[in-house]
């Protein structure tokens, strides 16, 4: 976390309680706080997260909406 704090200084760390079948679970995230219509992921990481997406199981609706909001250029 620390070193992502320092390398990624438009984004702050957030803290997140997330329910699942399973229980409670603490989950960070990194938001960006300077929000911009044009900003997307580079394209190698966009794909490690849709990989990422598919290997487990995320559904097909979320996995199409990040495309759509990352204006997906990249290899399916």
């Amino acid at each position: 976390f620390e070193l992502l704090q320092q390398t990624e200084p438009q984004y702050q760390l957030q803290e997140f309680e997330l329910e699942s079948d399973k229980g409670l679970h603490q989950a960070y995230a990194f938001i960006c706080v300077d929000e911009a219509e044009e900003l997307s992921p580079e394209e190698e990481y966009l794909n490690t997260l849709l990989e990422g997406a598919k290997q487990h199981q995320l559904p097909e609706n979320y996995i199409s909406y990040i495309k759509h909001k990352a204006n997906f250029k990249a290899e399916e």
